[in-house]
């Protein structure tokens, strides 16, 4: 029989997940119920419960932006799964630990971590975190302008995902179903920064693609921010952005992702800078003031309201 106490804390970090996603996470009810939680899982001495617990805080702490709170509640995480030595779990806290110090700015002990997780991840031959482990370290190189390096990652991602989906694609899904999109469309934007427009769009469309054949909606929504992205950076007329701006941002609200709606309406009222439309503009950077807002990411509402000249 299930312990009750199992089944509650598992409930919590699903409505954690939603609400994050959402915005609309209560945190001091939610941090008060999980430190509460973190002493029964102590008395219980159930570290694998104990592990858990501080992951979903240290998620919480990594979307809103305090990193190092956040890093705190990992570390805890991961010393719990440790001494268990539940490999698995270690490996995901290593990616997570890794996504904390890329945030933070922190490139080098980001890949370190990402490294280390993809090792474990390929000594237990599970497939999704070595895709994963390839797909972080290769945005943390982009991010910091190693392009050619996070391409090189990227791909080796790309080719490990291809291999497991065509060694058993009744398992993709639950697999490398999102890594797939998620790997192009970061393909597709570091390739249009060199200027490789065509490869990028070739990835941005089979990103939409894939999302689309397993039916993963964000995935969508950032494949084609990602063509928008693009068309923008080429600046041909080619492609109707203001209808793939307007297509993303449909998609973005479906699944409800507050901080990706806000940041692709920055991106929107950026495009709209470029074409002297100030009103369609201020339009786009008072939605995303909102949604910054909404999901307590100040620092970003605050400096539109400044570019605003809005008190």
């Amino acid at each position: 029989m299930t312990n009750p106490v199992v089944n509650m804390v598992q409930e919590i970090r699903t409505k954690v997940r939603k609400d994050l996603y959402g915005g609309t996470l209560n945190y001091d009810a939610t941090i008060a119920l999980l430190k509460r939680q973190v002493s029964v899982a102590e008395k219980m001495k159930d570290l694998l419960l104990l592990g858990q617990i501080y992951e979903t805080m240290g998620t919480i702490e990594l979307e809103l932006g305090n990193y190092e709170l956040g890093n705190e509640h990992y570390q805890k995480s991961l010393e719990a799964f440790e001494t268990i030595e539940d490999s698995f779990r270690v490996g995901i806290m290593l990616n997570n630990i890794g996504e904390i110090y890329r945030r933070w700015g922190k490139p080098h002990e980001a890949a370190a971590n990402y490294v280390r997780a993809r090792q474990l991840a390929e000594e237990a031959e599970e497939p999704r975190l070595v895709i994963t482990a390839y797909s972080n370290e290769g945005q943390v190189w982009l991010a910091f302008g190693e392009i050619d390096k996070g391409i090189d990652l990227l791909e080796k991602g790309l080719e490990t995902a291809n291999r497991y989906a065509d060694w058993d694609r009744n398992t993709v899904s639950a697999t490398v179903g999102q890594a797939l999109p998620e790997i192009r469309s970061n393909l597709a934007e570091a390739y249009a920064s060199k200027g490789d427009f065509d490869k990028a769009w070739e990835h941005a469309q089979r990103a939409l693609d894939a999302a689309t054949e397993f039916k993963h909606l964000d995935q969508v929504a950032r494949a084609t921010q990602a063509m928008a992205s693009i068309a923008m950076l080429q600046n041909t007329g080619e492609h109707d952005i203001p209808a793939l701006l307007a297509s993303a941002l449909e998609t973005w609200q479906k699944v409800g992702a507050k901080v990706d709606i806000a940041h692709l309406s920055k991106m929107e009222g950026d495009y709209w800078i470029s074409q002297r439309d100030l009103e369609k503009a201020n339009i786009a950077y008072q939605r995303a003031i909102e949604y910054f807002d909404e999901v307590r990411l100040t620092h970003e509402a605050d400096t539109l309201r400044e570019k605003l000249a809005i008190k």
